[in-house]
């Protein structure tokens, strides 16, 4: 049975949105056990789902939130393929996003990143 990935990819997000909107508003599709927005802000957040069912079944699509669409993909790793020599290029995921990756929760006061603040 091939892996399904419970995280989603959220672009387009404005500096207003806040990790409790994002997970209310996905709350509506299934149960969010995390969101993370970086800082600094760069438009884009993640949001982790129960079900990897529900995060598969948004993905492609544009939703409002606040006002303002968003587009959800997946948060799947870039192929290794389309990376440049000694694992550089386009492919390659910046060490600095790395290192934050999952580490910063916007919103805070859920720090085991189960459920909705």
């Amino acid at each position: 049975m091939p892996y399904l990935n419970r995280k989603i990819f959220v672009g387009r997000c404005t500096e207003d949105m806040t990790s409790e909107d994002l997970c209310e508003y996905f709350n509506k599709f299934g149960e969010v056990t995390d969101v993370f927005i970086p800082k600094p802000f760069r438009a884009f957040a993640f949001v982790t789902f129960l079900e990897p069912e529900i995060a598969q079944n948004l993905c492609g699509e544009d939703h409002i939130i606040k006002g303002n669409s968003v587009h959800v993909s997946s948060a799947a790793p870039k192929s290794d393929s389309h990376s440049g020599p000694f694992g550089r290029g386009p492919g390659r995921i910046d060490p600095k996003v790395a290192a934050n990756y999952g580490g910063h929760h916007h919103g805070g006061g859920n720090q085991k990143g189960y459920g909705c603040y």
